[in-house]
């Protein structure tokens, strides 16, 4: 599995590997629970019914294995962005509709996996592997993002399209990211500040692409119950919108 490429002495048994599976899901359960400040290889040994030398006999250290988790999380959620933003499943979906539904479901995504990088995020400004990890994972989200965006590039009033995609993908990140305490110390918001936030923002960058695209005339929907993966979601939500 290449997300365990981190030197690890990746486990060739299947025993093995199931072994070193449960002790990557109870090392990244740990993580989301109390961060990185309580992440132990004892606690990770007892949540796994793993013995402690077995864990470094596939890693050195806890932040090696930390690195691991990393990775292996990213792989995920690197095909689950893959399966929200995939270009084919918004075709035909209106530039307005578009917009407020990539805010959405940017916002939805960071929140619904916010204990997690919150853990990594708390460990950029002293583990360079880490930060250079996420940053690279940020960017190919920014990436998948703006390109759906520019899909309707023709119909921005924005001189630079490019630019203007990217900065919206910033300033949607960065407003989000605030709010959900992956940058600063902020206070949680409630069910209605949290849709207030999206249609907020929704309705921001649909202006500064659109500029005839009168204000607060966005679709306020709200996500479906829980339950739902976030990938079936979106595909009905896209297929909604072309009807």
């Amino acid at each position: 599995m290449p997300a365990h490429a981190t030197s690890i002495n990746a486990p060739k048994q299947d025993r093995s590997r199931a072994s070193f599976e449960r002790v990557l899901e109870a090392a990244e359960e740990l993580l989301k629970e109390h961060g990185y400040s309580s992440f132990t290889l004892q606690e990770v040994s007892k949540r796994s019914r793993t013995s402690v030398g077995s864990i470094y006999c596939r890693v050195k250290s806890k932040d090696e294995l930390f690195h691991a988790v990393q990775d292996r999380v990213l792989t995920e959620l690197d095909i689950e962005m893959a399966s929200i933003l995939d270009p084919a499943k918004w075709e035909g979906v209106e530039p307005q509709k578009l917009i407020y539904f990539l805010v959405r479901e940017l916002a939805e995504y960071l929140r619904r996996h916010k204990p997690i990088l919150h853990a990594f995020i708390s460990r950029e400004t002293v583990d360079p592997v880490v930060m250079k990890k996420g940053k690279k994972a940020h960017f190919k989200v920014a990436e998948r993002f703006e390109d759906l965006l520019c899909l309707h590039a023709a119909d921005f009033s924005h001189p630079d399209p490019k630019h203007a995609a990217t900065f919206c993908f910033n300033l949607t990140y960065a407003a989000i990211a605030k709010h959900l305490d992956l940058d600063t110390i902020t206070p949680a918001l409630d069910g209605l500040q949290w849709n207030q936030l999206i249609d907020d923002l929704g309705n921001t960058v649909a202006l500064f692409l659109l500029s005839d695209y009168p204000a607060g005339q966005l679709p306020a929907t709200r996500l479906p119950l829980p339950g739902n993966t976030a990938a079936s979601r979106s595909r009905r939500m896209a297929q909604s919108l072309r009807a």
